[in-house]
């Protein structure tokens, strides 16, 4: 995981270095392990200032908090990253919460394993319901992908009022075995199908 996370980093450091866009203001790392990428980021002295959260302190400038409760004001940073770090079923209220502290033209950048995902399309749809433009999608490998979103409204988000458009985006996937199998017993609300189209994370023992 380690070797994973720290590739992941090195691509999104990458990225960011290479577009002035992304470059300024604050930047929030959200489940950021041992902060290897602020500590990347810093030496290249382009953001006014970085934060990093996670929920288990690993190194004295990590802030230690529940990623979906940030001590933050409302759009105050202009980047916020998830690098390998959206693991719960409930990984999307990190993602609103980073929507919440974004300032409208901030950046959300997602980077995750290619098999998490049931269907690419479907997850990038599902956020732009928070109120993203999707701005571009990079495939470095076939383990790898990393999604770039550009804030473009305060919208005021109501988890359940979006379930008829959830409901509407996974006709696509109803022919789908795996689809109908996970739905069986479940309801098809928003918490349910974000879950389903990214699938838990699992490590195997070594």
């Amino acid at each position: 995981w380690y070797q994973r996370r720290v590739h992941g980093v090195d691509l999104i450091t990458k990225l960011l270095l290479e577009n002035e866009n992304y470059s300024k203001g604050m930047l929030c790392d959200l489940g950021c392990g041992e902060g290897a990428l602020q500590k990347k980021l810093e030496e290249a002295n382009v953001f006014d200032k970085i934060m990093s959260f996670d929920l288990v302190k690993l190194k004295d400038f990590v802030i230690e908090c529940d990623i979906s409760e940030l001590p933050l004001k409302k759009g105050s940073a202009h980047v916020c990253v998830f690098c390998l770090s959206l693991m719960g079923k409930n990984y999307i209220e990190f993602i609103v919460e980073a929507t919440r502290v974004l300032e409208v033209n901030g950046y959300l950048v997602i980077a995750e394993v290619t098999s998490r995902f049931k269907s690419l399309k479907a997850f990038v749809k599902l956020v732009k319901q928070l109120g993203y433009s999707f701005v571009k999608h990079i495939e470095p490998n076939t383990f790898f992908n990393v999604l770039v979103f550009k804030k473009v409204k305060n919208e005021k988000i109501n988890l359940n009022a979006i379930v008829a458009i959830s409901s509407k985006n996974a006709e696509t996937l109803k022919n789908d075995v795996g689809f109908l199998e996970y739905f069986k017993d479940k309801e098809l609300n928003y918490y349910n199908y974000s879950a389903y189209l990214l699938q838990p994370c699992l490590y195997k023992r070594r």
